[in-house]
């Protein structure tokens, strides 16, 4: 089981040569200041930090600088050590030794290099063109930091920027879980093609049905009765002009069926080009901000590539063009041909008064053994069509079978989760929470008051309960609690809260949480380390002092010649 330990975090301020070093211990931390004049200590800034350097956007006060802060953290996975350093938009990551692993200022690099080292990537579909893609690192911490201005129910309020994905939480939710993954993705995406696909046959075989139906009618209305020697003498002089209306027919109808079949390419053809262009699209935007869409590295107004790529745009939508008005005559050339086809049918019922035939009985024959070919023909192709009907339907049932069992698991999750959810309420006496909205886990509350951090903190509390149960092989990352017992709770309920997530936190999981007056005779468990903020002075966090003591491992990594190893 893989699980992340914060050992240090570095704060520099190099234009005022100023720092702050937190030195953390693996188990449970805690920081705390006075509860009378303990508040723009710097507790918030610290635990901002952890994850802000691990490549996420958290909410920093107005009055933090951060553009020009350097971060650095130096954590442990599996007894491997690791240090990340942040500027701004760049990251760095090294070994223990200092020795560069990698460096980027793109957050989906990053993530890409953070998955070899954690065993986790969050993945989720694009926007833009439903494939499925790896997430910035911050979706891989949501479950485990509450920013103090973030206590906001059953909403991710602690990082910015995580409308990049439509209906994120859930689908974030599920992958931490265990239950989305990219075989589940795959199986809802081939669910979706086959569906289409059998609309495309089902359109088809209505086509084939309604030919055979009117065939089938002409058959039924009529009669004849005739020695059979008599009309093959009587039917041979006409047999030249019946051979030329029964091939035209069936020429008419070949030509119906290759015009549909045309059609359907043609369709899947335009749907294809269509993703084309919105990656076109994409990659245009990417070069307008600065992003080659080739390496994604970082250009400066390159003409080439954007001549490039514009050119690669127009082709697109010349050619998306050309297919448009190749599908117009193709629907107007069905038309027609159906229409030939109706025309052909007159024309055969009309055949023997155009020839002045007087005898009914040689009409009858003639149209009977037009009309019976036509038949077999369309029984033929409708029995094609329903066999391949009956493979896409078989696909379908696969598709759906699978996925029923991701849907038994998300039940048991949510069964779970009310579980959890109910035997919280009533430990707190949430009675503003309604049991009908913890009924699933894509279902939000909105609690006021007092209240409103313990509905904050259990939503999160059990969230991870519900992942290490059913993702056991998860990563554990550090849980970072930042002030969750509010100034409007009483002292019975502040500490009943806080022993609750002493009580309930994962043994293998680091707790970074800080607290106002924290007084170690008030609670039921004893910390690993307790980290007092008392002699900083208001909104004072760095120093000068232990700016020259750790001064030597930003200069390790200013002085970094970006050589990856």
């Amino acid at each position: 089981m893989n699980k992340l330990i914060i050992e240090k975090i570095y704060i520099f301020s190099p234009t005022e040569n100023k720092a702050k070093v937190i030195e953390l211990s693996e188990g449970t931390n805690i920081i705390t200041s006075s509860r009378h004049d303990g508040n723009k200590k710097g507790k918030s800034v610290v635990l901002k930090s952890i994850y802000h350097t691990l490549g996420a956007d958290c909410k920093f006060d107005d009055k933090w600088q951060d553009s020009n802060k350097i971060y650095i953290v130096k954590f442990k996975i599996d007894n491997k050590i690791y240090y990340m350093y942040r500027q701004s938009r760049m990251f760095k990551l090294t070994n223990e030794q200092f020795e560069m692993i990698f460096q980027t200022i793109d957050r989906k690099e990053l993530a890409k290099e953070l998955e070899k080292i954690f065993g986790f990537a969050v993945k989720l579909p694009n926007r833009q063109e439903d494939k499925l893609e790896i997430t910035p690192p911050v979706y891989n911490y949501l479950l485990n930091y509450v920013d103090q201005d973030g206590m906001n129910c059953t909403k991710f309020a602690s990082f910015n920027q995580l409308e990049q994905y439509s209906k994120y939480k859930d689908n974030v939710l599920y992958y931490h879980f265990g239950i989305f993954n990219e075989e589940y993705y795959n199986i809802i995406k081939e669910l979706e093609k086959s569906n289409e696909k059998r609309k495309i046959f089902q359109e088809k075989k209505d086509i084939i049905e309604n030919m055979l139906k009117v065939t089938l009618s002409n058959l039924s209305n009529m009669d004849y009765c005739k020695n059979i020697e008599t009309l093959k003498i009587e039917t041979e002089k006409y047999k030249e002009e019946y051979t030329d209306i029964i091939q035209n027919l069936n020429k008419v109808k070949n030509k119906i069926i290759k015009l549909k079949n045309d059609k359907e390419d043609l369709i899947l053809t335009l749907n294809e080009l269509k993703e084309s262009q919105r990656k076109a699209d994409k990659e245009i935007k990417d070069i307008v901000n600065h992003t080659c869409p080739f390496c994604n590295s970082h250009v400066e107004n390159n003409i080439e590539i954007t001549i490039k790529k514009y050119n690669e745009k127009e082709d697109l939508y010349l050619i998306g063009s050309e297919l448009e008005i190749n599908l117009t005559k193709i629907n107007s050339e069905l038309e027609d041909k159906q229409k030939d086809y109706e025309l052909l049918l007159t024309n055969l019922e009309e055949y023997e008064k155009k020839l002045n035939i007087n005898t009914n009985e040689i009409d009858d024959i003639l149209k009977y053994k037009g009309f019976n070919e036509m038949k077999e023909k369309f029984l033929m192709d409708l029995s094609d069509t329903k066999t391949e009907l009956n493979q896409i339907d078989e696909e379908i049932r696969e598709y759906n079978k699978k996925k029923k069992e991701y849907d038994k698991l998300k039940k048991e999750i949510n069964n779970e989760y009310f579980s959890l959810m109910h035997s919280d309420k009533v430990k707190f006496n949430l009675k503003e929470i309604e049991d009908s909205k913890i009924e699933n886990i894509g279902k939000n509350y909105v609690v006021g008051g007092s209240s409103k951090s313990i509905a904050t903190i259990v939503w999160y509390m059990n969230l991870l309960k519900i992942k290490y149960k059913f993702n056991q092989d998860a990563i554990h990352f550090p849980l970072v609690f930042d002030s969750p017992q509010n100034t409007e709770l009483d002292d019975i309920r502040k500490n009943g809260l806080i022993d609750y997530i002493f009580d309930n936190i994962n043994n293998q999981s680091q707790l970074i949480i800080s607290l106002l007056g924290y007084n170690s005779n008030e609670y039921n468990v004893i910390p690993d380390k307790i980290i007092n903020f008392d002699d900083n002075n208001t909104y004072e966090l760095l120093n000068d002092r232990e700016f020259k003591e750790n001064q030597w491992i930003l200069n390790k990594f200013i002085s970094l010649d970006n050589i990856i190893i």
